[in-house]
């Protein structure tokens, strides 16, 4: 699995800063991942966007085995494809235009220091995980991935690759 910067691509904050996952030729699980400890409910987002078709995205805590929670979205529309685990809360998924989705998961598993988030691609619409064979060059655009212990995601916090702490927000 490569993360690369998508060039000529526009992000959904105007700018041209969007991400891309995409698979190998590996029969492997294509992810991304990165490690954070979280001690009460957590809720990731990120937004997504078609950059193949027949290709899915792919939520789920890395580092605590399966069956815990996932959610997978469609790249094509941003809706939810299949979800599951002992500890899923809650899914969601926004329009937020020009084919671009912002979706979010909620698990109630506390992540201890080596464990974190997953965002994965995949050929299927269901099920945790699973392991294909890419064409090297398949994948999705992403931007603005988020991780907060809360259980909501709340809007997207610009953060340059540190971590921020802002105020409550309130309806």
């Amino acid at each position: 699995t490569t993360q690369s910067i998508a060039t000529g691509i526009t992000s959904p904050d105007g700018s041209e800063n969007t991400r891309q996952i995409v698979e190998t030729t590996d029969n492997t699980n294509t992810q991304i991942y990165f490690l954070q400890a979280m001690s009460q409910t957590w809720t990731a987002s990120v937004y997504i966007k078609q950059k193949t078709s027949g290709r899915y995205f792919q939520f789920r805590p890395w580092g605590v085995g399966q069956g815990v929670a996932y959610a997978t979205f469609s790249t094509a529309d941003g809706s939810l494809t299949g979800s599951g685990g002992t500890d899923l809360v809650s899914t969601s998924s926004e329009d937020v235009g020009n084919g671009w989705y912002r979706v979010s998961m909620t698990c109630s598993r506390s992540l201890g220091s080596s464990d974190g988030i997953s965002l994965g691609l995949t050929i299927v619409a269901s099920g945790e995980a699973p392991t294909y064979v890419g064409d090297g060059t398949s994948g999705v655009y992403i931007y603005g991935a988020q991780l907060e212990e809360l259980s909501y995601p709340t809007s997207y916090i610009p953060t340059n690759g540190g971590q921020v702490t802002r105020d409550a927000e309130a309806c």
